[in-house]
């Protein structure tokens, strides 16, 4: 919890480099410390400061409801494959997963393979991203969403990236050869040595993830 509230005082300061004092724990989320004029003077920027440092696992809660509705919405079709939750699960890859777990800019993925599994969704395409100063990149991507019993995400695979171009995308600050960390029950690796792919995020239903 202390990593995590530490994690969001860092995300308050990028927001406002000298209003946040502090950022403790407290209870399931975390105390913001401002001065009292601040707060009175810059309330919305405040409101804006604790709307961003929401913790991760709580703000992807809703993302893997709404995933696990898309998929189920998808094998409900089945044989037939329907593209538009299919597109829909694209965007949140784009807009929420990426950003949250690899705070990469994502122009983009888009699905030109879909496949129905027996209690999930394979996806294969292309996707579009950047990844540092004049990094922007065009590779193919893969993600395999499954559900549980309960109907919930169970597991999300999703790999995208060429190694090689996100080594020579930052020459004055090149990505690690191999970095793994572990965010809100996610496994998310960067690598730029031998792997096909450059970014893996991995989310299990298991007590080690």
């Amino acid at each position: 919890m202390r990593e995590e509230a530490e994690e969001a005082l860092r995300r308050a300061s990028h927001r406002h480099p000298t209003l946040a004092l502090s950022v403790r724990a407290a209870g399931a989320g975390y105390e913001l410390v401002v001065e009292d004029e601040d707060f009175e003077r810059y309330r919305d920027i405040v409101d804006d400061i604790v709307a961003g440092i929401r913790p991760t696992r709580f703000s992807l809660q809703a993302v893997e409801r709404e995933l696990a509705r898309l998929v189920s919405q998808m094998l409900a079709s089945a044989p037939v494959v329907v593209t538009d939750p299919a597109n829909k699960i694209c965007s949140l890859l784009e807009w929420r997963i990426v950003p949250e777990l690899l705070e990469l800019g994502s122009d983009g993925f888009d699905a030109r393979a879909v496949r129905l599994l027996d209690r999930g969704v394979a996806l294969a395409g292309r996707c579009w991203l950047f990844a540092g100063p004049g990094g922007y990149m065009e590779s193919d991507f893969e993600a395999e969403l499954t559900l549980g019993d309960d109907g919930a995400l169970a597991g999300l695979d999703l790999a995208f990236g060429d190694p090689k171009s996100v080594g020579a995308a930052n020459p004055r600050q090149p990505a690690p050869e191999h970095a793994e960390r572990f965010v809100a029950g996610y496994r998310v690796v960067t690598q730029t040595d031998f792997d096909r792919w450059a970014f893996r995020v991995t989310r299990r239903a298991s007590p080690e993830i």
